[in-house]
């Protein structure tokens, strides 16, 4: 009995040890400004107008409401530390509700996909900026969990809130709705009840940008059909990490022979995991801009690689995904891109060969070593603070 119960002990505190760790690796970050991407200011701008002079302003179009109020208070009581101490707790609250969702869906490897969660370098990157990447992605986890309990008036608020944090949130959202509509057919009425809560309240965040700016289309300069797929193929390497981008295929045909038995329940969080990654690249091979636009399937991908790869292919996935934080190893270089801070620091070594053109897009292919994701938007960084 003593043994049983230490067991079910471990079973409940065990999402626990993996928050301290990220809460430990995510902790230095907080001192080194707002962020470097330039969004990250017009966040505190937003905030700054809203508390001197009472107006919401969007920081960017159409607004990110549920971000950048919270963002607002944060920031007037503590500055750029507890503005990104705010992002923080969502981005263990994220870990903490995917950790229950691989407890709920029975995965094998947990620990081991907890892992690849929390040291993702666009994860990591952003766990302890002003931005609201990971608000969003915490409540959608959440909402995704409350839908699994038949808490569908938190599922409806969370959901609701996820979309007024990052209106893309919507994809991950009506799939989420569908799938268990589709699964559930004694709680459909409850998860109608759930939609109409979630549009609801994304009608409040956003109506009013909408009726003030109307609709704006999306413009990224003089681009043709090949600028958008060097864009959008560059994004998604440094989204995944060079090492891993190239390596990925071959692990996956490794894995062709790995077939476990699935529950029904597996089977249709494959199909819906799959659907959720098809959606968001979809979404971002049409505004292929910042790799953090992908953040929203990363939990999916994580889901689908639990299911079918075995584990020593998701240690080989880790090593390759941990050390692209640190360094860059890449087979390719894009000028002209949207994606990183990768300008701002020189190449440690740099070979290239053949070049493809877009009209405002060149992809090199050759040898380019640099300074990880993670390493590099550091440096960025603390060169920012230091400049203040």
């Amino acid at each position: 009995m003593t043994n049983i119960a230490s067991g079910r002990n471990m079973m409940r505190r065990w999402p626990y040890n993996w928050l301290l760790l990220a809460a430990l690796l995510y902790a230095p970050l907080l001192f080194l400004g707002y962020g470097a991407d330039i969004d990250a200011q017009q966040v505190i701008d937003s905030g700054v107008t809203l508390m001197n002079a009472g107006r919401y302003s969007p920081s960017r179009y159409p607004g990110y409401v549920v971000h950048e109020i919270p963002t607002a208070v944060l920031n007037q009581a503590g500055g750029a530390p507890l503005a990104n101490l705010g992002t923080l707790a969502m981005a263990l609250w994220a870990l903490y509700s995917f950790a229950r969702l691989l407890e709920y869906y029975a995965l094998p490897q947990r620990a081991l996909l907890m892992l690849l969660l929390l040291t993702h370098p666009v994860y990591w990157t952003n766990a302890a900026v002003t931005l609201d990447y990971l608000w969003a992605l915490a409540l959608l986890l959440f909402g995704w969990r409350c839908l699994l309990s038949g808490g569908y008036g938190w599922a409806g608020l969370a959901l609701g809130l996820a979309i007024g944090a990052r209106l893309s949130s919507g994809a991950l959202v009506a799939l989420l709705l569908l799938m268990q509509f589709i699964s559930l057919p004694g709680a459909r009425w409850r998860l109608i009840g759930a939609g109409l809560l979630t549009l609801l309240l994304a009608l409040l965040f956003y109506l009013p940008t909408l009726l003030t700016l109307g609709l704006l289309s999306l413009y990224f300069g003089d681009w043709n059909s090949i600028d958008y797929l060097l864009n959008f193929f560059y994004g998604n390497l440094l989204f995944f990490g060079p090492q891993l981008f190239f390596a990925a295929p071959f692990l996956l045909v490794l894995a062709r022979r790995f077939r476990p038995r699935l529950t029904p329940e597996q089977r249709r969080l494959l199909w819906l995991c799959l659907a959720v990654i098809a959606a968001y690249e979809a979404l971002f091979l049409r505004a292929p801009l910042e790799a953090e636009y992908l953040l929203p399937l990363l939990p999916a991908l994580l889901l689908v690689l639990g299911l079918r790869l075995p584990p020593r292919l998701l240690w080989l996935w880790l090593a390759l995904q941990f050390s692209s934080n640190f360094l860059h190893i890449n087979l390719s270089s894009l000028n002209g891109n949207y994606h990183s801070g990768e300008d701002l620091q020189a190449a440690l070594f740099s070979w290239g060969s053949v070049s493809w053109h877009g009209q405002s897009t060149e992809l090199t292919w050759g040898l380019f070593v640099r300074w990880g994701y993670l390493l590099t938007d550091a440096l960025n960084r603390l060169r920012g603070a230091l400049s203040v």
